[in-house]
């Protein structure tokens, strides 16, 4: 009789996974592996941000140190490159806001170094944008060549991140200051009240009258110190602060007054402050003896007093007889007021025109038209010895018909207005205003030209002219201009020399209260300048609209 077979013990370990512990268990994996993936995704989104990142501050850094290297003429954007910058606005002046909360005028010239201003470029990680501004930053001043005295250089370098833009910023302000070596960088002038006469202040004096030579020291560079000695300092020179700035000491020596300074020193200049004037002063000895001496004045730094000085190179002629030639006075004599009795002129007062009609164009098919803007020294006056700027008038004034002793030079019985080397207002620079007419300001196009009349002094000099719109009180050149005054320009009277001054295009000066247009002059010789008469003008003929 067959058995059917005993049942099969179970055992513990012959249990297994369930498929439900399966597919947990699956998950679970799934979970930590999606986890480890997300994270090494992140890690390697990281890194390239991180790369990227550090492209853009490199490109940032590389632009900053591109704009070292230049010059600091050269640290400027280009008119034609400005185009349809979104981020430049539109007008005159074309502004850029760099950050500060405050939009400054772009600085844009005929050439430039910042060009292109935007450009792009390809690394190994992304394509980068990198856009770069120049402006002017608050309290901006500019010498007599248009130059400004700081610029600001803003960079912006943008990129696209996974559909989104990124972008870095950096600016920094770039000063009229020497690369490499902070060696000393000055200028050391004369400032009157003797006639400067190829390069040399010459003044002619009795024995025992006092004898005063006007110096100024500009500091262009590192903070710095200067002191002042002499060729000739037996003679006795003292130095004196010259507080008045007119070349001559006051004889007062409190410090209320104009006091002596201490080891001949300036004291400590700043870099761009405003000149620190001295008067060289002694008393000439009763038994000098007739004859020329010459007097060197060196100015040298403090800070590096090895480094070789400036000089100026004074002359003075001792006489026992009558001395003729032109005296400063401290106050010059001013002239009178318009409609008051002519003023007796001094002497050399006869002018020669003997030009044709200035060859000013203006565009073609527009409505500019060719407008005399006449110099003249201001509204209700022609004593310009207390006015280093003058205005420019469309309508002749009825101011007088003979050369008068309205000038700057502190020769009260000399005609004209004296225009000396050195930059420094009102002696070194002549400058004239004008302000726009219409509501709307006005545009100036084509080619202009700055009509003068002048007796040289020194037997031939370079003048140079610049024609500025100002906005705010912020310049933008337009046009710059040298020209070489005639051969027959001499001291015997005023000749005529004309300057064009062809614009690289339209520009208009606004209405605001510190907008105008510019002209400035300078010269490389002594010259003495006629204007502010009814005739004849000196003028700047130019295309209006």
């Amino acid at each position: 009789m067959l058995r059917s077979p005993a049942p099969r013990e179970h055992r513990q370990d012959d249990d297994g996974f369930s498929l439900v512990e399966t597919v947990v268990a699956l998950g679970l994996a799934a979970t930590v592996l999606l986890g480890l993936l997300g994270a090494g995704l992140f890690s390697v989104k990281s890194a390239v941000t991180a790369r990227q990142n550090a492209s853009a501050g490199d490109l940032l850094n590389k632009a900053l140190e591109d704009a070292r290297s230049l010059d600091f003429a050269a640290i400027t954007m280009r008119t034609t490159d400005l185009g349809t910058d979104p981020r430049i606005s539109a007008g005159t002046p074309r502004t850029f806001n760099p950050g500060t909360g405050t939009a400054e005028a772009v600085d844009a010239r005929d050439v430039g170094a910042i060009f292109p201003h935007i450009a792009t470029q390809t690394t190994t990680n992304a394509t980068y944008t990198v856009a770069r501004y120049v402006t002017l930053p608050p309290g901006t001043v500019f010498d007599a060549n248009g130059l400004p005295s700081a610029r600001r250089l803003s960079v912006i370098v943008s990129w696209t991140q996974n559909g989104k833009l990124r972008t870095q910023t950096t600016s920094t302000i770039f000063t009229k200051t020497r690369r490499g070596l902070p060696l000393p960088f000055f200028t050391f002038a004369y400032n009157g009240p003797a006639t400067v006469v190829g390069g040399t202040a010459t003044i002619s004096k009795n024995p025992g009258n006092d004898l005063s030579y006007g110096l100024l020291v500009r500091n262009q560079g590192a903070r710095d110190a200067w002191t002042i000695t002499s060729s000739t300092s037996s003679l006795g020179w003292r130095y004196y602060m010259d507080t008045d700035k007119n070349g001559i000491w006051s004889g007062d020596a409190s410090p209320s007054g104009e006091p002596e300074l201490s080891a001949a020193s300036t004291g400590l200049l700043e870099s761009g402050a405003l000149p620190f004037y001295v008067v060289a002063h002694r008393v000439i000895g009763a038994t000098e003896s007739e004859g020329t001496t010459t007097t060197i004045f060196t100015a040298t730094s403090e800070a590096q007093p090895t480094i070789p000085g400036k000089n100026v190179i004074t002359s003075l002629i001792i006489t026992n007889g009558a001395v003729v030639v032109p005296t400063s006075s401290a106050s010059p004599t001013p002239s009178p007021t318009a409609g008051a009795t002519p003023c007796t002129p001094g002497n050399n007062v006869n002018v020669v025109d003997d030009l044709t009609e200035p060859a000013a164009t203006r565009p073609n098919g527009n409505a500019y038209s060719l407008t005399d803007l006449n110099l003249t020294n201001g509204p209700g006056t022609r004593d310009s010895t207390t006015q280093g700027i003058g205005t420019m008038s469309a309508e002749r004034g009825a101011l007088q018909s003979q050369l008068c002793n309205w000038s700057t030079d502190q020769q009260t019985n000399q005609a004209g207005r004296l225009l000396i080397p050195g930059g420094v207002a009102p002696f070194g620079v002549a400058e004239w205003r004008y302000k726009a007419r219409s509501n709307n300001g006005e545009s100036f196009d084509g080619t202009a030209v700055l009509v003068l009349h002048l007796q040289c002094v020194d037997p031939s000099v370079t003048l140079t002219a610049s024609v500025s719109s100002v906005a705010n009180n912020a310049p933008t050149l337009q046009k710059s201009a040298t020209a070489t005054s005639p051969s027959s320009c001499n001291a015997g009277g005023f000749r005529r020399l004309d300057i064009p001054l062809a614009f690289p295009g339209s520009f208009n000066v606004g209405t605001g209260a510190n907008d105008y247009l510019s002209v400035k002059l300078t010269t490389s010789g002594n010259v003495r300048l006629a204007h502010g008469l009814s005739t004849p003008t000196s003028r700047l003929v130019v295309a209006v609209k």
